[in-house]
């Protein structure tokens, strides 16, 4: 088992060998904010400030119930991550520059492909549910790990496993207080995403449906956005840049799903809608490495707390 001392060592090899990535992060992040940035600005030059948010309908809330809850998280996270130690850095931190570099492309290209191709297929076909499953677990699930397999790369379950136990009270406690503000301004205060019942009333089949997208979205993008794309590319881009890119590129695949066929209106709505939202969640997990809340806010945001009490009230 290395000592301390020795793997702080490796880690600031690391960061020196990634220092002409770093760079061109900076460029990348620059660009990526000023996308964002764009993109919020042409919503609100429009007057078009009230969003959809869900696939499951046509409704709309106004775009400040998305971004207050974000930048209220995400000042709790600057101000509380001051007591808690820096990211640690085992997940990726003893790939050689050239694996990391391998790896970050490949995990781009899925992160790219996926939306591209998504877009390409008719929303309205039958079938586009099965295709978007299929591409999905394609580009996020099998590919990452036939990479992670080749390069023989520790599995994230075990990395997480020994992460979580070397995790102090405050590391443990504070993302989920975080995490818990967040919940109460989206859901239970003035900035309440509104109570839009499901078409589908059978608590079964609403049930099975749930569970399902917890794992097909809620985990499955949380484990390849943010532990392993953002966690790459922080190491070869800088922190605020990785941050920035896995949440446009985790945003832009929801035009496929929640697209009216206004293409700039589209892209623009993702990007100050879940775009925003995963700066929160990015920022999260590069201050405190905790997979699992970030689970349970993506879980959360596709099955709000008034969705699963009519699940409760259809079952009794």
């Amino acid at each position: 088992m290395p000592s301390k001392k020795l793997k702080y060592h490796f880690y600031f090899l690391f960061t020196d060998c990634c220092e002409g990535y770093r760079k061109w992060g900076k460029v990348v992040g620059l660009i990526s904010f000023l996308i964002i940035a764009i993109a919020a600005g042409w919503l609100i030059w429009n007057g078009l400030t009230d969003i959809r948010y869900s696939s499951d309908h046509l409704d709309t809330k106004p775009i400040w119930n998305i971004w207050i809850p974000a930048l209220v998280g995400i000042i709790l996270i600057r101000i509380m991550s001051f007591h808690s130690p820096a990211p640690n850095y085992h997940l990726v931190s003893y790939l050689s520059k050239q694996k990391l570099t391998i790896q970050s492309i490949i995990f781009l290209s899925g992160a790219t492909l996926f939306p591209t191709t998504l877009l390409i297929i008719d929303g309205n076909s039958p079938h586009f549910s099965l295709w978007y499953i299929g591409l999905k677990l394609t580009f996020l699930l099998v590919i990452p790990w036939i990479i992670l397999y080749i390069y023989r790369f520790q599995s994230q379950n075990d990395a997480i496993t020994k992460q979580s136990h070397s995790l102090s009270r405050w590391t443990r406690v504070a993302p989920l207080f975080i995490g818990g503000v967040w919940i109460y301004l989206s859901y239970f205060s003035i900035f309440s995403t509104p109570h839009t019942p499901s078409a589908i009333t059978d608590p079964l089949t609403l049930s099975l449906l749930v569970l399902s997208s917890f794992f097909v979205n809620s985990l499955l993008e949380e484990l390849f956005y943010r532990v392993w794309l953002q966690t790459r590319l922080e190491r070869l881009l800088g922190t605020w840049s990785a941050i920035l890119v896995t949440s446009i590129l985790w945003s832009i695949w929801h035009v496929a799903i929640q697209g009216t066929g206004e293409w700039s209106t589209d892209f623009a709505t993702v990007i100050s809608n879940q775009g925003i939202t995963g700066v929160f969640l990015g920022y999260l997990w590069s201050r405190y490495r905790n997979i699992w809340i970030l689970i349970l806010i993506h879980g959360i945001i596709n099955a709000p707390p008034y969705l699963l009490l009519d699940i409760w009230r259809n079952w009794f």
